[in-house]
């Protein structure tokens, strides 16, 4: 078994859920799922986030990369760096794929929606 899929089998059993209910839940036939679990299929971006979201978890911790099991901590953090969102690694997931020219526009996006909204917490 490889360490992912332990990491997830272990999360999977502290939740009371069966491999079958967990594959049907995040939508992959339960064969998949058993070849993650064991290995010797390799997790693809989509079965990642699907996994990570729905046991509750970043996908830094199913991957190894953070150790520290998210599970455990508040879901409101002093630092959004602390842990992200399923949406929020999905959005960072596309922007990384997006042109610079794109990402420039997005960036320019973000700004006006963020002073629009200082505006009106100061018109309020």
């Amino acid at each position: 078994m490889s360490d992912i899929g332990e990491r997830i089998v272990a999360l999977r059993m502290k939740k009371d859920i069966s491999q079958a209910d967990m594959a049907k839940s995040i939508k992959i036939s339960p064969s998949v799922m058993n070849r993650i679990e064991l290995g010797t299929r390799a997790i693809r971006d989509n079965e990642l986030i699907a996994i990570s979201k729905f046991l509750e978890v970043s996908s830094d911790y199913i991957l190894g990369i953070d150790t520290k099991n998210y599970s455990t901590l508040p879901k409101t953090l002093s630092r959004p760096t602390d842990i992200l969102s399923p949406d929020e690694e999905q959005l960072i997931l596309d922007y990384r794929k997006l042109s610079e020219k794109s990402k420039g526009k997005i960036e320019g996006i973000i700004h006006g929606l963020l002073m629009g909204e200082e505006q009106m917490s100061k018109d309020a």
